[in-house]
């Protein structure tokens, strides 16, 4: 069986899936486990407690599988990603576009990029021929073609030579390194969200992402640091263990103030109120008004959980606000959507026991339909015996007597005679 196989390293949770590669709602494993140091903000920070949670999951993922994995794809994400526009523009002198000509655009834009940091992928290409946007430029001829791309940039390098250690343990490779944003985009956004214009908020533990979609291609991307961890945090001081305060964040905190008497009420919503206006804030510096904005705002990730987070982030930025269902495995979904190669080893090749050809009524092996049959000997008559004559038994009187005798032996030796002749 061929499947795909992914790993989503949040700040909270560390995920492991695995779906069929020709149904990839059908997931066949999955497993996760609290990231504890391991991950900050997405990056790695300790590299032993995160290299030991990522071999534990990997290896309890091959316990529940069938065949086991050689390979996995993985998330990557994390404080400091974000997307910046490029563009290059190349004199062509009335020649016919093709591919090499593509992907000579292509890599002259990443060459020419200043950027701080790693680039990890460059995406949502458009080209304008002569000035006029193509779809698909490959075979039209014009003067001049320009290429305008989002490159999207990060803190990678580190990140993938420590996932890329601890999956040697257990000898399994990375199939590639995924943009988490994008792989959530393609789990939750539909066609008409992304054509019609819409802003795409994912709320973390420790990271909060924006992805603004127009025309069906991404436009914007920005990481804040900032999640509902941030929550969890302020509920431990005012004195909770940090499973109390997980635990009383998800059942009795509410994004909107409420009129009670303790303090520990007005600590959800005060934290609340400041990761929705720097969401807010970041998508007016994005350009994209509401106006532009035809789908609104989709909400996604774990921190979307809290209770009426959907309705502070409608109240704030004015716009429709949609809530994703299962928000939390989003980004893992996604990453199995965008999989291409197959996860699994080689199935072991199950050798069958040689069948026994039937035997014939002789005890031959009858094989290929009697075709190379042994010829059957031919049955033969058993020889028929010839009658002995009988020897006369002599009577015990006449032996006894001595007058007899030379009688007898005169019979005996016509009798022994008679034998010699016959067998001439």
């Amino acid at each position: 069986m061929e499947y795909i196989a992914v790993l989503d390293l949040g700040s909270s949770k560390m995920k492991a899936m695995v779906a069929r590669k020709d149904n990839r709602q059908e997931l066949l494993a999955s497993v996760q486990t609290v990231s504890g140091n391991g991950i900050r903000r997405g990056l790695v920070y300790n590299s032993e407690e995160a290299a030991g949670k990522i071999v534990a999951i990997i290896q309890e993922l091959n316990k529940r599988l069938k065949v086991g994995i050689k390979q996995v794809y993985v998330g990557i994400g994390g404080q400091g990603l974000h997307s910046q526009a490029c563009s290059i523009q190349k004199a062509i002198d009335g020649a016919e576009i093709d591919q090499f000509t593509i992907n000579d655009i292509d890599g002259e834009c990443q060459e020419n990029l200043n950027v701080a940091m790693e680039i990890i992928d460059i995406v949502s290409p458009e080209y304008y021929l002569d000035g006029v946007l193509e779809a698909n430029p490959e075979g039209i001829a014009c003067e001049t073609i320009e290429a305008k791309y989002q490159a999207i940039a990060g803190h990678s390098f580190k990140f993938q030579s420590e996932v890329e250690k601890a999956l040697q343990r257990i000898n399994v490779k990375v199939a590639g390194y995924l943009v988490a944003p994008i792989a959530t985009a393609s789990a939750v956004l539909t066609d008409k969200e992304r054509k019609a214009g819409c802003a795409l908020v994912e709320i973390g533990a420790e990271i909060t992402s924006l992805s603004i979609y127009k025309d069906g291609l991404l436009r914007y991307l920005r990481t804040i640091p900032l999640g509902s961890g941030s929550i969890t945090k302020d509920l431990i001081d005012a004195d909770k263990t940090e499973a109390e305060a997980e635990e009383w964040k998800l059942n009795e905190g509410n994004a909107f103030p409420e009129e009670k008497e303790e303090d520990i009420y007005r600590i959800v919503p005060a934290r609340a109120k400041e990761i929705i206006d720097n969401i807010c804030k970041q998508i007016d510096e994005s350009g994209y008004k509401k106006e532009t904005l035809g789908a609104g705002i989709v909400l996604t990730g774990g921190g979307s959980l809290l209770k009426n987070i959907d309705q502070l982030l409608t109240q704030e930025s004015k716009q429709t606000v949609r809530k994703v269902e299962n928000p939390a495995q989003s980004c893992a979904m996604g990453l199995l959507k965008l999989g291409k190669e197959n996860c699994s080893l080689p199935e072991p090749v199950k050798i069958e026991p040689p069948t026994v050809a039937p035997q014939d009524e002789e005890g031959d092996y009858d094989l290929f339909g009697g075709f190379f049959r042994k010829p059957k000997k031919k049955k033969t008559k058993p020889k028929e015996n010839k009658p002995q004559p009988q020897v006369p038994v002599p009577n015990p009187k006449e032996t006894t007597s001595s007058a007899s005798a030379p009688a007898q032996k005169s019979v005996l030796d016509k009798i022994v005679k008679g034998l010699f002749e016959d067998q001439e």
